[in-house]
């Protein structure tokens, strides 16, 4: 809840203001009771005011800023039908809020604009509702608004566009497009009944006449600014999202917040931690079934224990104990034996004794004699 300044302007025997809160200064009341943007013409116009908005938003001279909302009157003293101007009105840093978040159910809140708020003494408090759409995108609509309002002068002038419900879903819209310095110092107006200098962009009634300080704007041919108008709705940040979820507002408790915070949020939590939990569940999947794991064991380990060290040992020991050692004892040592002793012993001895001695003896002896 938001606590808000009162104005009540109407007629009795005169138009005037019938009642203010206390905490109205002299120039915001005098600003209050010449702030008109016409008046119905009809009592079919004045009985669908309660249906039918017609309101307007506007900073005052102290720089608070007000919404003020027609609404059927009662008789004056001649009878006549009314019509009553009811005004809230929100600081500056409490507008910075506000804007940001649904004002198409503000303007329309019975509670907000209710007489008795505006005729008792005590203080009025209304319920500001976060925006269900946290991160607006312009569309062809807003974007025509934009080049319209950028078209327009910053004093004394008022766009016109056709009353509808489109187009004030779109003007409201776009206060949430642009950035928070720009959107809480625009003036705007919806289904004014007459063209409103103090109002810089508005809807309004077909009837509503132009003048030297309004014009009808025309939402169709070439933007007048279209490289400022492709940067609508890029201003959106960290403190514009915190005012959308109330965050900066003031009059909330803390416990308030994290429950706006929580119900705002909660469906993107939910699916984050989904994400997260789903990542988390593959890879600890690939991890523990991915085939390279196990294969890196069965294709190393065992490999070099199968493939290095039991051949090493069947084709090394034993070769070496079957290939060399037993054909060194054969055929070295049983050679030397049977092929160079015996031979020594019959190819010398024999023949020395045979072909010397003999011949020696019988030659020399029998011719001496």
């Amino acid at each position: 809840m938001i606590g808000v300044s009162t104005h009540l302007f109407g007629s009795t025997d005169g138009y005037h203001t019938l009642t203010k809160s206390d905490d109205i200064s002299a120039a915001d009341d005098h600003a209050l009771s010449i702030f008109g943007f016409g008046s119905p013409k009809s009592q079919a116009e004045i009985d669908q005011l309660p249906r039918h908005p017609s309101v307007a938003g506007r900073f005052l001279p102290s720089g608070r800023f007000a919404i003020t909302r027609l609404f059927p009157g009662q008789p004056d003293v001649a009878g006549r039908e009314t019509v009553e101007r009811r005004s809230i009105i929100f600081t500056a840093q409490d507008w910075k809020s506000v804007v940001r978040c649904n004002l198409e159910l503000l303007v329309q809140s019975e509670h907000a604009f209710h007489r008795e708020a505006f005729t008792n003494t005590s203080a009025h408090a209304i319920e500001i509702t976060d925006s269900e759409d946290l991160l607006p995108v312009a569309g062809e609509l807003e974007r025509r608004l934009y080049d319209i309002l950028l078209s327009t002068p910053r004093k004394n002038a008022c766009a016109l566009i056709p009353d509808n419900d489109q187009n004030r879903r779109g003007l409201l819209k776009l206060l949430q497009l642009m950035s928070n310095t720009e959107a809480s110092q625009l003036s705007w107006g919806l289904g004014l009944f007459a063209a409103t200098p103090g109002v810089r962009i508005a809807t309004a009634s077909t009837s509503v006449a132009a003048g030297p300080n309004a014009r009808w704007a025309s939402l169709v041919g070439n933007l007048a600014y279209p490289e400022k108008v492709a940067t609508l709705g890029l201003h959106q940040d960290t403190h514009a999202a915190m005012h959308q979820t109330g965050f900066n507002n003031p009059s909330r408790s803390s416990d308030d917040k994290l429950k706006k915070f929580a119900l705002k949020y909660w469906p993107w939590t939910f699916a984050t931690l989904a994400i997260l939990i789903l990542i988390v569940s593959l890879i600890y999947s690939l991890r523990a079934n991915k085939p390279s794991a196990p294969p890196a064991t069965s294709a190393v380990a065992p490999p070099a224990t199968s493939d290095v060290a039991p051949p090493a040992t069947p084709a090394v020991a034993p070769p070496a104990t079957s290939d060399v050692a037993p054909p060194a004892t054969s055929a070295v040592a049983p050679p030397a034996t049977s092929d160079v002793a015996p031979p020594a012993t019959s190819a010398v001895a024999p023949p020395a004794t045979s072909d010397v001695a003999p011949p020696a003896t019988s030659a020399v002896a029998p011719p001496a004699t």
